[in-house]
C-alpha cells in the first residue's frame, strides 16, 4: 500500500451538531411526588407484617434461611427507606 492510498483512507473525526445532543435551556427535572404520610406508614405496616409472614414459614419448615434471606433483606431495605420517609413527611 503506497502512502498516498494511506492518507486517502485515514478516518476523520465526525463534527457533531451540538444542539441536537444537549437539552434544551428550559428543561426541568420532575418533581418529586408527593407521598403522604399515611400511605407510607400502611406501606410499612404492610412490609412488617410480610416479615413476619417469612418467619413464620420459615419456623415451620415450608422455607429454607437461604431462600427467606433474600426477601427478608429487600423488606429490611425497604423498611429502612419507608422510615426515612415517614420522617420527612
Amino acid at each position: 500500500m503506497k502512502d498516498t492510498e494511506i492518507r486517502a483512507n485515514k478516518l476523520l473525526p465526525i463534527q457533531s451538531d451540538e444542539r441536537s445532543i444537549s437539552a434544551p435551556a428550559d428543561t426541568k427535572a420532575p418533581p418529586p411526588p408527593e407521598v403522604k404520610r399515611e400511605e407510607a406508614t400502611d406501606l410499612y405496616e404492610s412490609l412488617q407484617s410480610k416479615r413476619e409472614l417469612f418467619k413464620i414459614l420459615e419456623l415451620q419448615g415450608y422455607l429454607n434461611k437461604s431462600e427467606a434471606a433474600p426477601i427478608k433483606e429487600e423488606i429490611d431495605r425497604a423498611l429502612a427507606d419507608l422510615e426515612e420517609i415517614i420522617k420527612l413527611c
